[in-house]
């Protein structure tokens, strides 16, 4: 066993030692990064444009609203999710409005009521006000005249319950009026459809009525 004497002797010898031991220093810690504004505006710049050029591609193709991944509508909402003032969004949106018109009244004019209606529907929930829609409908009202009247394109594709009874109606007319008919078809076919189809509805009336190949699908009433 060690004495006292001893003992402080073994404590000057280790009490160097443990003077030697050096604790190691705490990480510092991690700078943080800097940001380069300049740079993260010019990216914002480019994904700006980005988004415009995908949105004037899909406008130009008359990709209104749809595919849903692609159409010109899409693109400009996200433009203005990042910039609600951005002048080139607010321009595009009125020219989908605008086309949306052109396309309701062009199908109008064929006679596709339902495709119009569905175009003046994409055009109100743009920019379309209810005055601008009104006036179109009623430009349309104003074309078929008492003696004219367009048939639904879409409507005599289906060849369906809906196309019959209007012809069944148109055949009535015919009948009560002694009306001589046109019968403007898109093909040969179709307008020796429509025409057995109206012939039908009036059985035992001698129905007279011509029959003419045009773009625009239509019955005229000649003696009215």
């Amino acid at each position: 066993m060690l004495n006292r004497r001893g003992l402080w002797y073994l404590i000057l010898i280790i009490l160097p030692l443990v003077a030697c031991v050096q604790v190691p220093p705490k990480p510092a810690a991690p700078a943080k990064p800097v940001v380069d504004l300049a740079a993260q505006r010019e990216a914002e710049r480019h994904h700006l444009r980005v988004l415009l050029a995908n949105a004037e591609k899909a406008l130009a193709a008359d990709r209104l609203m749809v595919p849903v991944t692609d159409n010109a509508y899409s693109w400009y909402q996200d433009v203005l999710a990042l910039d609600e003032l951005n002048p080139e969004a607010h321009w595009g949106m009125k020219q989908i409005t605008v086309r949306y018109l052109q396309l309701a009244e062009q199908a109008f004019v064929s006679g596709r009521v339902e495709e119009a209606e569905r175009m003046l529907q994409g055009a109100e929930k743009i920019s379309a006000t209810p005055p601008q829609i009104a006036t179109l409908r009623e430009r349309y009202r104003q074309q078929s005249s008492d003696n004219e009247v367009y048939l639904p394109v879409a409507e005599l594709a289906r060849r369906g319950e809906k196309i019959q009874q209007r012809l069944t109606d148109l055949a009535q007319r015919a009948k009560e009026s002694r009306s001589r008919l046109l019968i403007v078809a898109r093909n040969d076919g179709e307008g020796r459809w429509i025409y057995q189809q109206m012939r039908s509805a009036v059985d035992g009336y001698r129905l007279r009525g011509n029959i003419e190949v045009g773009r625009v699908p239509r019955i005229v009433f000649i003696d009215l």
